[in-house]
């Protein structure tokens, strides 16, 4: 082998030693970068959790505050009120039936309070002026 073959042999070897010394360095600092981005995702993760804690509990404790009807008292006021049924037609209006009549209404109180109301005329139960 000649020496110029040594020496280009040589040259190249340096060359790919120090390509692959840049190159670790590169793999590195991304290496960096992607633990910053894990340590900033596990903080942004436990913000979240420690919010809809938050939300959680705050949600509990508006609905202690709240006295929700069961279904049985909406059932009997249903009855009490002349109300046999009362679905949603669609996104915007429901309806109410008493005694085979129907009442649409854009809410649900709409609708029930109307057929509450006939029902009470019918049966001489409406409330006096």
């Amino acid at each position: 082998m000649s020496d110029t073959n040594a020496a280009a042999i040589v040259a190249a070897l340096e060359t790919l030693g120090a390509e692959i010394v840049s190159l670790r360095g590169e793999v590195q600092w991304y290496a960096d970068r992607a633990d910053e981005r894990e340590a900033e995702n596990d903080r942004l993760r436990g913000e979240l959790a420690h919010a809809q804690q938050r939300a959680d509990a705050a949600t509990k404790q508006a609905a202690a505050q709240i006295e929700f009807p069961t279904w049985d008292a909406v059932q009997r006021l249903m009855v009490q009120s002349g109300v046999n049924s009362i679905r949603r037609l669609d996104p915007f209006r429901w309806r109410a039936v008493s005694e085979g009549r129907e009442w649409v209404g854009d809410s649900l109180a709409e609708a029930a309070t109307a057929a509450a109301n006939a029902w009470a005329v019918a049966h001489g139960k409406a409330a006096r002026p």
